[in-house]
């Protein structure tokens, strides 16, 4: 086959975008042209000699979209074992306008990965490795004009050179994208509220009062709540429901799963989301393994179990309707280290709409380029100066008998405090940092760091009640400070809204001497924005 010539890309450039009707005999002409000797049937043939030297390649001689010629031609070349990772080198002739406005074809290769099928955090984590590895995003451009300095050999051979080149980018793209192999799709999917982590059904506290999610409401529990009651194992696996499995064509498929919950309060009409799971490899049930997983927990007398955890919350039983017995099983994961992570407690979802989407309902959905998960990590606390600012709600807080009826509550004092510290250590050596990472995954609110004094880890709460916030606090400080055989802050805070009783004060003397830890309350002032004394 003759090699791409000028009037090859003259002629492609001057129908790119053209509308035609398949019948008129003009269009006819025009796909005989492009696939038979054209840049179409040259793309092919490019594809071939790819292949001869030990590539998988895929080609395409669609020349019309929605009735307009495309903008470029393509193949695919996979490296060989590589085919369904969707990460592969195209080859071609693509289109674009030139300064004057003038469209222009020219001969391409790339790296690149099926945007139309991977999810959208796929394609964003492709890119921006490839960028921050390599500075530029591997495209290599022929114009027309270079064009006339090239044959079949050379193209080849540069186009090879090129892929041997990219050959560990190209597979560092597939291990980025593919964590948890090749074909298990990152997804997200909607739990309903359980305040007993999954283990077992926790009654009607925070769940749905919509008409839209009558199950939950109306049943008085879902199916949901046993998902991590994992001392329940067959061969090594756990078996649940998750309801966006519930309907489409699943079964038999993997898929690497962040879990989430909403958190309704019907009194204040607020609604908060969670993060509650992230399962990397859950298998979707087929019929025989859901009959033998029902088979076993009624053997086994776990079956029975669960429905005495109903009666406990006052339900009478499962209800069939619309679920019916034979399908109150449809996934299951492995229980072993690193095989799935129940986030204790649930991680807060700031900007849900960012992170989730518009869908709240509970059905199968793409993961988004950002979500705020955090892997847990295992390390060493180390200090991080500096206050990144988040979307805060306003300060007009009501007091409602437990708490702050507030939206973001926390994020504001976070904030204000650093901002009232920064200014109190301005021109020391003293330093403040916020969202401090504590070693093994977790962030401690606020840090003060003197070079004297040590290091004072502040935990901020939004309660009203002081003690309740001291019960929540007091471990986490704990655990990240002495964590695991540590003492990374010399003094710990609580910072919370309400002002402490004479009782609660004498409490927190009482730990200071008994433990031996140096402890304390400091009460931030909503209404002045202030921080007052330590107790």
């Amino acid at each position: 086959m003759d090699f791409f010539t000028t009037g090859d890309l003259d002629y492609f450039a001057s129908l790119v975008g053209t509308k035609f009707e398949k019948d008129e005999p003009s269009a006819k002409i025009i796909r005989h042209n492009l696939r038979e000797k054209g840049v179409f049937a040259k793309t092919a043939h490019w594809a071939k000699l790819c292949s001869d030297h030990g590539n998988s390649i895929e080609t395409s001689f669609y020349w019309q979209m929605s009735g307009k010629i495309r903008r470029y031609s393509w193949a695919r070349v996979f490296l060989r074992g590589y085919e369904d990772t969707k990460v592969f080198f195209t080859v071609g002739v693509g289109t674009g306008k030139d300064e004057d406005g003038k469209i222009t074809a020219t001969i391409d290769y790339k790296l690149d990965c099926r945007r139309d099928k991977l999810a959208k955090h796929q394609v964003g984590l492709f890119d921006k490795f490839l960028i921050d590895q390599l500075g530029k995003y591997p495209w290599i451009t022929i114009s027309g004009a270079e064009a006339d300095n090239y044959d079949w050999d050379r193209l080849l051979l540069d186009t090879l050179a090129f892929m041997e080149g990219h050959e560990d980018w190209y597979k560092a793209c597939v291990n980025l994208i593919w964590p948890n192999g090749v074909g298990i799709e990152p997804k997200i999917a909607r739990l309903c509220w359980n305040t007993n982590n999954w283990k077992k059904p926790s009654g009607p506290s925070g769940k749905s009062t919509s008409v839209a999610n009558a199950f939950e409401k109306e049943k008085g529990y879902g199916y949901e709540e046993w998902l991590f009651d994992t001392d329940k194992q067959i061969d090594g696996y756990h078996y649940g429901f998750i309801q966006a499995f519930n309907k489409g064509k699943h079964q038999g498929k993997s898929y690497d799963v962040e879990l989430y919950s909403l958190k309704n309060d019907s009194q204040n009409r607020t609604m908060e989301y969670y993060w509650v799971a992230h399962i990397p490899q859950l298998e979707v049930l087929n019929t025989e393994q859901i009959q033998r997983a029902i088979d076993i927990y009624k053997d086994k007398g776990w079956y029975e179990e669960m429905l005495a955890q109903l009666k406990e919350i006052g339900v009478d039983g499962f209800n069939f309707d619309p679920i019916p017995e034979e399908y109150i099983f449809n996934v299951r994961f492995k229980v072993k280290e690193d095989s799935f992570k129940l986030f204790d407690p649930p991680m807060r979802i700031l900007d849900p709409v960012t992170e989730i989407g518009k869908n709240k309902h509970y059905v199968l959905l793409n993961k988004a380029n950002h979500t705020s998960i955090k892997p847990e990590k295992v390390g060493k606390y180390e200090f991080k100066e500096g206050h990144n600012p988040t979307k805060k709600g306003s300060l007009n807080v009501i007091p409602s008998g437990r708490e702050y009826t507030k939206n973001l509550l926390h994020e504001e004092i976070k904030e204000t405090v650093y901002q009232l510290f920064k200014t109190k250590f301005k021109e020391t050596d003293v330093k403040v940092g916020t969202e401090v990472p504590s070693g093994f995954g977790k962030e401690i609110d606020l840090v003060v760091k003197d070079g004297s004094d040590g290091d004072t880890f502040y935990e901020i709460k939004t309660s009203i009640n002081p003690l309740g916030c001291i019960r929540e606090a007091l471990g986490q400080v704990l655990e990240y400070c002495y964590y695991h055989e540590n003492r990374n802050a010399n003094k710990l805070v609580i910072i919370a809204p309400g002002p402490p009783s004479e009782m609660q004060k004498s409490y927190l003397a009482h730990l200071r001497q008994e433990l031996g830890i140096e402890l304390y309350y400091q009460r931030f002032n909503v209404e002045n924005q202030v921080l007052e004394k330590e107790w």
